[in-house]
């Protein structure tokens, strides 16, 4: 077998492993802290929590 085709079963078993998993399964194996997209402010939002932070 050439060591492309090694390389490309690998990816492949990999793809499979992955697919196979839950979100928290997945979510474990993160190196690090994740932080769902709900939980991030617009930059609109962010501007109007700064803003009556100084009281604005």
């Amino acid at each position: 077998m050439y060591p492309g085709n090694k390389r490309k079963k690998l990816w492949q078993e990999e793809k499979e492993r992955l697919l196979k998993m839950t979100l928290e399964e997945r979510r474990k194996e993160y190196l690090r802290d994740y932080v769902a997209l709900k939980n991030i402010p617009t930059w609109m939002e962010d501007l109007k929590s700064k803003s009556e932070g100084d009281g604005e």
